[in-house]
Parts: C-alpha cells; sequence; structure tokens
C-alpha cells in the first residue's frame, strides 16, 4: 500500500474492492481520503475514529456499509461524490458534522443513516438527485437542524424522519410529496406548513407536539389524516381542511384550535362528535 505524508490516500495494490476494517486501523490522519479500486465501505470500517476531522470519498466509492462512519465525534466535513447507497447508520452520532451535501448519485440512504448528528445544520440535497423515499428516522434527534432542501422527485418521508429536529423550521416540500409517515416532523420547529397539493396521506402524530405552529391549511388532496396529527401543538390556533378526508383519526388537534370546514360535511360531523370549536368555509 502507499500513501502521501500528509493525506492519506489508500490505494491497494490487489484486486481488492472493499475498504475493511483492517485497513482502517492503520489510519490515524486528520483528512482521509478513500480512493480507487474501493467501491464499497465495510461494515463498521472506521467505527468510533475520534482522530478523522474530513472525509472525502473519491468517484470509485458506490456503497457505505452499515456503522462504517458512525460516532466518528471529531468528523467535520464530509465528500460523497459518487456514493450511490449509504447504509444503517452510517454516520450515526458524528456529532460535530455541520452541513452535509447529498450529491444526485445517491439513490438510497437507510434508517438511522445520519441519527443523532446533534451538530448538523443544514442538509441539502443537490439538484438532479433523485431519490424517491426519506427512510425511517434518518435525521432522528439532528436537534439543531435548521434547514433543509428536499430532494424534488421524493414521494414518501418515512416514521420518525425528523424527529425531535427541535429547531428545524425552513422546510420546502417539493409537490410530488404524497406521504409523511409517523412521526415524521415529531416535535418540529416549523412555524407554517406549506404542504403540497397532491398530498394523500398523514399518518399518525406526524406534526404531534410542534410547539410554534399557528394555523395551517392541508391540501384538497389530503384522503388520509391519522390519529393526533396535529395533537400537542399548543400554539395551532387555525386548521383548515378545504375538503374532507376518508378517513380522521381521533383528536388531530387540541381543543384550543379551531376547524375550519365546509358545513354539513364530514369534517363537520367530527368536530360536532370530539366537540372541536368549528367556522365554516
Amino acid at each position: 500500500m502507499g500513501y502521501e505524508n500528509k493525506t492519506r490516500v489508500w490505494v491497494d495494490s490487489g484486486n481488492y474492492d472493499v475498504f475493511d476494517k483492517r485497513t482502517a486501523r492503520q489510519m490515524s490522519d486528520k483528512e482521509v481520503t478513500i480512493a480507487s479500486p474501493y467501491r464499497r465501505i465495510d461494515n463498521e470500517a472506521m467505527k468510533n475514529n475520534i482522530k478523522m476531522r474530513t472525509l472525502i470519498l473519491g468517484n470509485s466509492v458506490k456503497e457505505i456499509g452499515t456503522e462504517a462512519f458512525s460516532r466518528c465525534t471529531n468528523l467535520r466535513n464530509v465528500y460523497l461524490n459518487g456514493v450511490r447507497t449509504i447504509q444503517k447508520g452510517a454516520f450515526f452520532g458524528c456529532s460535530n458534522l455541520k452541513e452535509l451535501k447529498i450529491p444526485q448519485s445517491v439513490q438510497y440512504l437507510e434508517k438511522y443513516a445520519f441519527m443523532e448528528n446533534k451538530g448538523i445544520r443544514q442538509i441539502s440535497y443537490e439538484p438532479g438527485n433523485r431519490s424517491t423515499v426519506l427512510s425511517s428516522d434518518l435525521f432522528r434527534e439532528c436537534n439543531r437542524l435548521r434547514q433543509i432542501i428536499l430532494p424534488r422527485h421524493l414521494a414518501e418521508i418515512r416514521g420518525g424522519a425528523f424527529y425531535r429536529c427541535k429547531e428545524l423550521d425552513g422546510i420546502i416540500f417539493p409537490d410530488s410529496v404524497k406521504r409523511i409517515g409517523k412521526e415524521a416532523f415529531y416535535g418540529n420547529g416549523v412555524t407554517s406548513l406549506d404542504l403540497p397539493e397532491g398530498l394523500l396521506e398523514i399518518e399518525d402524530s406526524a406534526f404531534f407536539k410542534c410547539n410554534q405552529l399557528e394555523y395551517v391549511c392541508l391540501p384538497r388532496s389530503v384522503k388520509i389524516l391519522g390519529k393526533w396529527v396535529f395533537h400537542g401543538c399548543n400554539r395551532l390556533k387555525i386548521l383548515e381542511i378545504p375538503e374532507d378526508p376518508e378517513v380522521i383519526g381521533p383528536w388531530i388537534i387540541n381543543r384550543s384550535c379551531i376547524i375550519r370546514c365546509k358545513k354539513d360535511g364530514r369534517v363537520d360531523q367530527y368536530c360536532q362528535e370530539y366537540g372541536f370549536s368549528v367556522e365554516y368555509l
């Protein structure tokens, strides 16, 4: 193997294409570049590495294994370049990472991939990224995250994706989103919601305890509202539901909130059943 003195660029003289723990144990640099011929970073390859501050992956690297860089607590900068798949918990608990850019090459991020990155403030998917799903608990408890730019073709945000991202406010939903999963934005800092026309389902507790929300207008396309969707949003004053969903779960709001809806429709009957205050559109 060979490497430069300052920044180690690992190039294996054999035919191996997996960067594994054996190779990783020889590394003690602050800046690490992993390049050709490596195509995969093995499971837990650099887990708990507390010296690395910058990680640069060459275009040859296509897959990052389970917990490959988890708890690299001094990691500040990550350059993913040509990566396609990032597996479960790959960057779990990298508490000093401040910003994340997800390139267009990334096709799938498995659950927990960036969970508990408590220092991260901004996440952006590059233009051209064609991801359609945000996995469960993907950015769970990234509690300093303030802004995210979602991929343009996103169809589904799965359960707990942004659970307890307490400072998250800047959310722009692409028009392609059809489903928001259970507890997806539980305890977020959102002050307003601009949900896209075409959204079909909002699952249980999706926006539970979003205490900065004051007003929400649902798109007419929504067919399913799960239980407790906006329950615990203590400042929510108005929930406007212009079209009757097919399914409405129990206690979607607190009693202090007013629901605006059509007179004599399904939502109106729901309000009478639960004793919610109502205004008619």
